[in-house]
C-alpha cells in the first residue's frame, strides 16, 4: 500500500464514501448495474479527482457534483431542501452527528439493501457505530480521528518528566510538575474550552445519549460525568490547564510561543499544529490518552461520511457512488493521496507499513501507531443525539460557566439535563433521564 501520512497532508478534507458489495459489483460488470444520473453535494476541494475515477470506472452512470462552499452552507441548504421535501441531492457529505438527525428525520436512505451490509464490516467499528442508527447503516466513512496527547518534549524534559502518564490522577500531577518549571503555559488547553468535552466523556465510556426509535434517554446530571466535570474545572481554575477560546489567534499563537505544553489532539491535529508553528518540528511526541485507571480509551473528534437522502429517485446509483468512493482500492488509494486523511478500512488503519511510518515533524515517532491504537479502544456505545447542535449549545455554554466559577459541576450538569429534556420532550421525543 502506497499510503503517505495524513500528518503530512497540506489540508484536510473530509470525503465520506460507500459503494456496492461484491455482487452489486459483479451485475455491473454484466452491465446490469445501476445507471443514469445522481446528484452529489460536498464541500471537499479535492472530491473532483474522485468522482472522475468513478464516472471511468462506471461509465453508465453521471455525477453531477456540487460545491457548497462549506459545511454550514451545505447544512443550510439540506435543511431547506428536506422541510421542502424536494431539492435534496442523491448524495450527501455530512458529518457523523448529522446522520442520527437526517436518519431519524425520515431524510436518509438505510444502505443496508444497496451493498452497504457486504461492506461495512471492512470498514473501522467505532466509525460504523456512528452511521448506524436503529439498526441500519446510513452513510460509509470518510475519515475517523482518535484522540491522543500530543506533548512538546522538550519542555517535557526541562520539567524533569520522565514518564508519561497513563491515568488522569497521573496527569494532574504531571501538570503541576511541567507549570512548576513553566510558570507561563500549561499542559494542554482545557477540553471545556476546546470544545471536547463530550470527547472526554466519550473516552470515559459515558453514554448521555441513548436513542431507540422515537425515544431518547438523556443522562447528563450523574456522579460519573459530575465527577470528570469536576476534574476539568479543578485544573482549570488551578491554572494547571489553559483557558484560552479554541481557534482564536491567542490559542493558535500559544503553539508558536510554548504555552501550550501539548494537545488533547485529533489524529488530524498536526496539520494545524504543523502550520501554526513550523519551527517546532521535531519537537513534538504523541502518547496515549490517559484514563481513569490506566487503561486503555480514547475517542473520536471529528470525521464525516457520504449518505444517501430518501428524496433520491435513484438510490442505486445513489449508493453505488457512495460506497465506491470510500471501499475500492483504486479510489482509496486516491483519497489517501489527496487528502491523507486517516483511513477507516481496516486493511489500511491495520497495515504495519502504515502504521510505522515515522514523522519528521514528531522527531521520527510512528505516530500513526498512537492513534490507530486509540481507534481500536474507542467505546463503541457511543450514540449522536438527533439535535446535537442543541447539545452542544447548551453543553458549551454551561460547562464553561462551571469553569468560569459562575456555577457548581453539579448545577451545570442539572441546567444541562433540564434544557435537553424539555428541547426533547418539544420535538416529540418519549424521553427517560438515565434509564
Amino acid at each position: 500500500m502506497k499510503l503517505r501520512s495524513f500528518a503530512a497532508a497540506v489540508a484536510i478534507s473530509t470525503v465520506l464514501v460507500a459503494g456496492p458489495g461484491a455482487g452489486a459489483l459483479l451485475a455491473q460488470e454484466e452491465g446490469a448495474g445501476p445507471a443514469g444520473e445522481v446528484e452529489f453535494w460536498a464541500w471537499s476541494t479535492n472530491v473532483e479527482e474522485l468522482v472522475a475515477a468513478f464516472e471511468a470506472a462506471h461509465p453508465d452512470i453521471d455525477v453531477k457534483l456540487v460545491n457548497t462552499g462549506s459545511g454550514a452552507q451545505q447544512y443550510e441548504k439540506l435543511q431547506v431542501a428536506f422541510a421542502a421535501g424536494s431539492g435534496a441531492p442523491d448524495v450527501a457529505m455530512m458529518e457523523y452527528p448529522f446522520i442520527t438527525q437526517y436518519a431519524l428525520g425520515g431524510n436518509l436512505t438505510a444502505l443496508d439493501d444497496l451493498g452497504g451490509a457486504e461492506v461495512k464490516a471492512d470498514f473501522v467499528d467505532s466509525a460504523v457505530n456512528q452511521l448506524t442508527v436503529n439498526g441500519q447503516l446510513y452513510g460509509t466513512p470518510l475519515d475517523v480521528a482518535a484522540m491522543a496527547l500530543a506533548y512538546r518534549s522538550d519542555l517535557y524534559a526541562e520539567a524533569g518528566i520522565t514518564e508519561l502518564p497513563e491515568t488522569w490522577e497521573q496527569f494532574a500531577e504531571t501538570a503541576a510538575t511541567f507549570q512548576a518549571a513553566h510558570p507561563d503555559s500549561w499542559i494542554v488547553n482545557s477540553p471545556i474550552s476546546d470544545g471536547t468535552f463530550l470527547q472526554m466523556m466519550w473516552a470515559a465510556g459515558l453514554t448521555p445519549i441513548a436513542v431507540d426509535g422515537a425515544s431518547i434517554d438523556i443522562d447528563f446530571s450523574n456522579a460519573e460525568t459530575e465527577a470528570l466535570l469536576s476534574y476539568w474545572v479543578d485544573l482549570a481554575q488551578q491554572g494547571l490547564v489553559g483557558t484560552l477560546p479554541a481557534w482564536s489567534p491567542e490559542w493558535t499563537q500559544a503553539f508558536v510561543e510554548g504555552n501550550h505544553g501539548g494537545w488533547l489532539m485529533p489524529a488530524w491535529g498536526p496539520v494545524v499544529v504543523g502550520p501554526a508553528a513550523p519551527e517546532t518540528s521535531g519537537l513534538w511526541q504523541v502518547s496515549r490518552l490517559p484514563s481513569a485507571d490506566g487503561s486503555l480509551s480514547s475517542s473520536e473528534w471529528g470525521g464525516s461520511a457520504y449518505a444517501v437522502t430518501s428524496q433520491s429517485e435513484n438510490p442505486e446509483a445513489a449508493a453505488a457512488l457512495a460506497i465506491w468512493l470510500n471501499h475500492e482500492p483504486e479510489a482509496y488509494e486516491l483519497l489517501y493521496e489527496l487528502t491523507g486523511s486517516f483511513p477507516t478500512l481496516k486493511a489500511y488503519a491495520e497495515d504495519d507499513e502504515f502504521l510505522s511510518q515515522p514523522f519528521e515533524f514528531f522527531d521520527g515517532q510512528a505516530v500513526n501507531a498512537v492513534f490507530a491504537e486509540g481507534l481500536a479502544n474507542v467505546p463503541t456505545t457511543w450514540q449522536w443525539s438527533p439535535f446535537q447542535s442543541t447539545v452542544g449549545v447548551e453543553l458549551g455554554e454551561f460547562t464553561l460557566a462551571a469553569q468560569n466559577g459562575e456555577m457548581s459541576p453539579a448545577e451545570a450538569l442539572e441546567s444541562i439535563q433540564a434544557a435537553l429534556v424539555q428541547y426533547a420532550k418539544g420535538q416529540g421525543f418519549e424521553v427517560t433521564e438515565g434509564a
